[in-house]
């Protein structure tokens, strides 16, 4: 007997920890948003352009050699009698051909220069972009992930509010048996598992759409595990405002609004260094070889020189481009301006609303448990025959709604944490805790 005892033990062991879903925490679903989702590999290629124009930017500038494998041949018709032969026959071409490699050097020019910091600017303003964007993507991944959670805990409460309906209506049922209650009594009590049954449907497929909103997101079909509970493990205190303030700085938007004051500026640069003088240094050495009038032959050949351009009059052209340059740089420096008072103003809202946040937690907190304690009263004076079935049911539907706004108060809190990281940037800290 013994034995078989054990064996259920074991049977019953086995299954339960066979069938335990996993759950997948905000810091695998992270890890997840950055191997799988597209919108998070699209930030990845911003760099990756701007390292481009770069390497392009830098092939200009002065001191990069540029090598090239050139081949001409031209061939021509003489007038053979003209030379004294007879009648055009065999040997009235002439052709004449060259192979050769071909050197081109840039020695001076300021344009392509300015043209490089530039461009080194836009790559430093792409890695900036880079982490912005990622940063947005992530605060928007773990409100869908919030989101879903959410709607876990509303079906729970819903469930936990039709086993309550059914213990009221339990109770109806036995004081109408024992004479002293009323039969409307029971038809409310089903009436209130009807309308909680139509809430579940509708939570339920709220839940549905928000699980396959996250794994789209995720870049998954259908994500499989369950999530983490809505639970509120640590409370979050910001610092100081000056700290706050302090940080403004190191924010990867306003960052790259002082980067493309910079690009602006050096395309200034550009455009009014385009009339200073150019030197380049141009060569060639190859092999010439010529075929005429019957005879050929070839030779070593080579050149080189030094090129001066300096532009004498271009019809106002580069004069525009120098005023649409200063025009564009006025206008980044505004930009700038405008982005790092945004900044600093979603940093405050973030900081009152996690404080607001905070306290309507703790007032959801007490109304819940309020509400519980007057169901429990106003079903033990319902027994009793002190009060109505109105009564009971209203404090029935008093406490499905006090887990409603708990759970709304949860979610709320969990959002103002969320936006005060994505404020400040510091969701790889978050992750890290």
């Amino acid at each position: 007997m013994s034995s078989n005892i054990l064996y259920l033990i074991i049977t019953m062991s086995t299954f339960w920890s066979g069938t335990a879903a996993a759950e997948l925490s905000k810091k695998s679903a992270y890890e997840l948003l950055k191997k799988n989702s597209f919108k998070w590999r699209q930030t990845v290629q911003l760099p990756l352009e701007a390292g481009a124009l770069k390497a392009q930017a830098n092939a200009a500038t002065a001191g990069t050699p540029h090598v090239s494998l050139i081949s001409r041949e031209y061939v021509a018709r003489i007038n053979q009698i003209e030379f004294g032969f007879p009648d055009p026959g065999p040997l009235h071409l002439l052709t004449f051909g060259t192979t050769a490699f071909q050197l081109t050097m840039s020695i001076l020019d300021a344009s392509a220069k300015a043209r490089l910091e530039a461009a080194i600017n836009n790559e430093r303003q792409s890695l900036e972009n880079q982490k912005h964007y990622q940063t947005e993507i992530t605060y928007v991944m773990l409100l869908m992930y919030l989101n879903v959670q959410r709607f876990k805990k509303k079906m729970e409460n819903i469930q936990v509010s039709l086993n309550r309906d059914q213990e009221i209506m339990e109770i109806a049922n036995v004081r109408v048996r024992m004479g002293h209650g009323l039969q409307v009594d029971i038809l409310r009590a089903k009436g209130l598992i009807e309308k909680d049954n139509l809430r579940r449907l509708e939570l339920s497929s709220s839940y549905r759409k928000a699980r396959q909103e996250l794994s789209t997101l995720l870049g998954l079909a259908k994500v499989e595990d369950d999530l983490e509970p809505l639970e509120i493990h640590s409370l979050l205190t910001p610092p100081s405002s000056e700290e706050l303030m302090k940080s403004i700085s190191h924010r990867s938007d306003v960052k790259s609004a002082v980067l493309m004051t910079e690009v602006t500026r050096n395309l200034f640069l550009q455009a009014e260094k385009e009339t200073s003088p150019k030197l380049g240094l141009a060569g060639e050495i190859g092999i010439v070889g010529s075929h005429a009038l019957g005879g050929s032959g070839t030779a070593v050949t080579g050149s080189a020189g030094i090129q001066l351009s300096v532009p004498l009059f271009d019809g106002g052209y580069f004069s525009g481009k120098t005023q649409e340059a200063s025009a564009k740089n006025m206008e980044a420096q505004y930009q700038a301006g405008e982005v790092e008072l945004e900044a600093k103003s979603q940093v405050r809202l973030a900081c009152d609303q996690l404080n607001d946040a905070r306290t309507a937690l703790d007032g959801a907190k007490i109304y819940n448990e309020l509400a519980g304690e007057e169901l429990r009263l106003v079903k033990q004076r319902y027994f009793a025959g002190a009060v109505s079935g109105i009564e009971l049911s209203t404090a029935q539907v008093n406490l499905t709604t006090a887990a409603d706004a708990d759970a709304d108060a949860k979610f709320g809190y969990e959002a103002a944490k969320f936006g005060y990281f994505r404020a400040t940037e510091t969701f790889e800290d978050y992750f890290r805790k």
